[in-house]
């Protein structure tokens, strides 16, 4: 969180990552897909945050997490 709120988005994808691989199953994964997803959205790279977005909806469809994921794919 910290590197994200810092704005530090190459270093925040790396830690998200990092609890994807640690705790796969864990309730913090959807969490940890929207933000890198949002992460890529502000480097500007579209496709690759739209990639992560689509995820969350796909992995996790009753999670707050996805909810937030279709509201950001409709609203582009």
């Amino acid at each position: 969180e910290a590197y994200y709120a810092g704005s530090d988005y190459p270093a925040a994808v790396e830690a998200y990552e990092a609890v994807l691989n640690g705790y796969p199953g864990s309730g913090r994964a959807a969490a940890a897909l929207l933000k890198i997803a949002y992460c890529y959205l502000a480097q500007g790279d579209v496709n690759g945050g739209r990639a992560y977005l689509e995820r969350v909806v796909r992995e996790y469809p009753a999670s707050a997490e996805a909810a937030l994921a279709q509201a950001r794919l409709q609203a582009r």
